[in-house]
């Protein structure tokens, strides 16, 4: 998986980095540099579909190390088998 997209999701999951990470994925997405596209298209739902939620609005820093706390594993665990099988993905 492009590194770009690694040290974009490193950053956190705040509004202004969600809506980047999303734009690093559609632009791999449209460059075919991912042999699982499955992987970008699911970053890229769960990163819109959050800054959705919090764009124009305070997000308390609980919530949103909560948020972190979550996510970012799971989003870390998804590009660390990006460049594997199916059948790991």
């Amino acid at each position: 998986m492009d590194e770009e997209l690694r040290s974009a999701i490193a950053l956190g999951l705040h509004v202004e980095n969600l809506w980047a990470i999303v734009r690093i994925s559609t632009n791999l997405l449209q460059s075919h540099r991912i042999p699982n596209p499955i992987i970008a298209l699911t970053i890229s739902a769960v990163c819109t579909q959050l800054a959705l939620r919090y764009e124009g609005q305070a997000v308390s820093a609980d919530y949103s190390d909560l948020i972190d706390a979550h996510l970012l594993p799971a989003i870390t665990r998804l590009l660390d088998v990006a460049q594997g099988s199916a059948l790991e993905v």
